[in-house]
C-alpha cells in the first residue's frame, strides 16, 4: 500500500500496540520501532502494520496478524519452500501466537510500496521469469502436498459452480439495471460453457506439473523493488497458496518468458500449451473472485460490487473468446 494512503499510530500509543508487543516477544532483544503504520485496517480476522525501524540495520518489519491455520500455510512456504528458489524472495523473521486463541502474528522484511501491474510488460516478464525459477527449484514432497490447500483442476472445477451459484441465487435482487441482469447474465454463459468443455480444459491443466500455486497473484500481493542488479519482483501474501494447477499465476505474466527459463527443466514444454494454460487461468481468477461476491451481490448498495462484476466479466467472456468457446 502508498504510503500516503496508510495510517500511522499515534507515538504515545506504540508501547501498548500489539503489533509492537508481538515483535518483541519474539525477537528479543528487539528493536522498538521509530514509528507503526496500518497498511490493512484492524479486522476481527486479520490486520498488517509496517513497523519502522524494527529490523536489522534500522530496517522496516511487516507485521500480519490473522488466523493461526492460514499464517502456518504461509509460514511453511517462507521457512521450507522458497529457501529452494532461486530468485529473490522475502525474508521471513518469524511467527509468534497472538493473545486470543486461534490467532498468531508473521513477520517479514518490508517489500517496499512498488505494485506490480499485469498491465506492465516489463512486470509480466519478470513475473514470468520468477515463477519459472520457482517451479522449477522446488522439489516435489509429499509432505507440502499434504499440508498445502489443494489448487488441482478439481479445486477449480468446484469454484465455476460456486461463482454461478453466487450470481444465479443474487438475480432476483430488484436493485439491478437491465444491464447488470444481462452483464450478470453473461457470466453465467461463460460458467456454462467453461463446464461444457471441461474434458478440454483438463488436458489443458496438464501442460505444467502440479507446483506451488500462490493464488492471488497480482498487484495487491507482489511488488517491484530496484536492486543491485535491476528491478526484483517479490510476492508476498501467501494465504491463498496451495499445490495444483498454476494456471491463473501464469496469466498474470509474460508466458514466453516462463517457457524460455523452464524449458531447461522440461524441454518438452510448448509454448502454445502454456499459453492456454494462461488463458484458462484468467477464466479461473475471475470466477474465484465472484465466489466472494456473494453477500454484496444480495444487497441494496450494488454499485461498488457491479463495478467489479463488470470487469470479472469482461475478463471471463474475452478469456472465453481467446480460448474459441464462446460460441453457443
Amino acid at each position: 500500500m502508498p504510503r500516503d494512503r496508510v495510517v500511522e499510530v499515534p507515538r504515545a500509543d506504540l508501547d501498548d500496540h500489539p503489533a509492537v508487543a508481538a515483535w518483541q516477544r519474539l525477537a528479543q532483544p528487539a528493536r522498538r520501532p521509530r514509528s507503526v503504520f496500518v497498511l490493512k485496517p484492524e479486522k476481527k480476522r486479520s490486520a498488517v502494520y509496517r513497523l519502522e525501524g524494527a529490523g536489522p540495520s534500522g530496517s522496516a518489519v511487516i507485521a500480519k496478524r490473522g488466523r493461526a491455520a492460514r499464517l502456518a500455510t504461509e509460514l511453511l512456504i517462507y521457512r521450507e519452500v522458497l529457501p529452494h528458489v532461486s530468485a529473490p524472495t522475502l525474508r521471513c523473521y518469524g511467527s509468534i501466537e497472538d493473545q486470543q486463541p486461534g490467532f498468531g502474528w508473521l513477520f517479514l522484511e518490508d517489500a517496499g510500496d512498488g505494485r506490480f501491474s499485469s498491465g506492465n510488460a516489463e512486470h509480466r516478464v519478470l513475473g514470468g521469469r520468477w515463477l519459472a525459477l520457482l517451479h522449477t527449484s522446488i522439489p516435489c514432497r509429499p509432505a507440502w502436498q499434504a499440508n498445502l490447500p489443494s489448487r488441482h483442476v478439481e479445486y477449480y472445477r468446484a469454484i465455476v459452480g460456486l461463482a454461478r451459484d453466487a450470481i444465479t441465487r443474487s438475480l432476483p435482487n430488484r436493485v439491478f439495471t437491465t444491464a447488470d441482469v444481462r452483464m450478470l447474465e453473461a457470466i453465467l454463459f461463460a460458467c456454462d460453457r467453461l463446464e461444457h468443455v471441461w474434458s478440454t480444459v483438463e488436458e489443458i491443466c496438464g501442460a505444467l506439473p502440479s507446483t506451488l500455486v500462490h493464488g492471488d497473484f497480482g498487484s495487491k500481493n507482489v511488488r517491484v523493488r530496484t536492486g543491485p542488479d535491476g528491478p526484483q519482483l517479490l510476492p508476498l501474501d501467501w494465504d491463498s497458496a496451495g499445490w495444483g494447477v498454476a494456471a491463473t499465476d501464469l496469466s498474470q505474466t509474460d508466458v514466453t518468458t516462463y517457457w524460455s527459463v523452464a524449458r531447461a527443466r522440461w524441454p518438452e514444454l510448448e509454448p502454445d500449451a502454456l499459453a492456454c494454460l494462461a488463458t484458462v487461468g484468467r477464466m479461473f481468477l475471475a470466477l474465484e473472485s465472484i465466489t466472494g461476491e456473494a453477500d454484496a451481490l444480495a444487497g441494496d448498495w450494488v454499485d461498488n460490487v457491479m463495478r467489479k462484476m463488470r470487469a470479472y466479466e469482461s475478463e471471463v467472456s474475452g478469456a472465453l473468446k481467446a480460448a474459441g468457446w464462446a460460441s453457443r
